[in-house]
């Protein structure tokens, strides 16, 4: 049989190239947060991604490989969060004092009374690189599950998604300790984290959703087979 025949018996093939509304590359700026060349002040372009987000968030996402490296993402993480970051910090801060005034008296051989005083510090020092770890282990994650689901035919790579969580990371952080909005941010968030991979890496949506909510399914499933084996383990 000739290649320009009709093969019956052929599995048919899915054109991953052919995603509606997916534009050229090279027509591509990068996001608004690394755009200083349009925007050098840093606060309109932290305020230009909110409005990426809300006018074309699909834009926005394939916007993202257009540059590399991870500090920009991270630094737009550890600004949005900052909200959050003062809120642990003020509660640290209040342990640290009370625990630095009941042990004042405490026995011998306790630790001093000062170790607690440093929490406040230590806190500060550690949350930055602590962040940064989490974009990466979280981003790692996504692209393997995203490969688990056959959706890196066509890969932009495993930097490209680490970006993309590193400013889903910082979008998600800054509700998410609201209540009732953090709740529904956990469980819709993935579905957009999951259309921005599958814009990203120019595969089906259902396969970046998928891939999205997999470790959450997967979170879900080890705190139910956990709380079997306690109760088993209880009879």
């Amino acid at each position: 049989m000739t290649s320009g025949e009709f093969n019956p018996y052929r599995a048919p093939e899915a054109n991953l190239t052919s995603t509606t509304g997916v534009l050229d590359p090279g027509e591509l700026q990068p996001v608004p947060f690394e755009d200083t060349d349009t925007e050098p002040r840093f606060w309109p372009r932290v305020w230009a991604m909110f409005s990426a987000l809300f006018t074309n968030p699909l834009k926005l996402a394939e916007q993202i490989p257009v540059t590399t490296g991870l500090g920009a993402p991270w630094r737009f993480q550890m600004v949005l969060t900052l909200p959050l970051f003062l809120l642990l910090l003020a509660i640290v801060t209040l342990f640290g004092v009370f625990m630095l005034f009941s042990s004042a008296g405490s026995r011998p051989g306790a630790p001093p009374a000062w170790i607690f005083g440093l929490l406040p510090l230590i806190y500060v020092v550690i949350l930055p690189p602590i962040q940064f770890i989490n974009m990466i282990v979280i981003g790692a994650l996504s692209h393997g599950c995203l490969w688990l689901w056959g959706g890196l035919r066509q890969s932009q790579g495993p930097t490209a998604t680490i970006r993309l969580t590193g400013y889903f990371l910082g979008f998600f952080l800054l509700v998410g300790f609201i209540p009732i909005i953090g709740s529904l941010a956990a469980l819709a968030g993935p579905a957009f984290l999951g259309m921005a991979l599958a814009r990203i890496h120019r595969t089906d949506t259902w396969r970046g959703v998928c891939a999205a909510y997999t470790p959450l399914v997967g979170l879900v499933c080890a705190f139910i087979g956990l709380f079997v084996v306690i109760l088993w383990l209880g009879r």
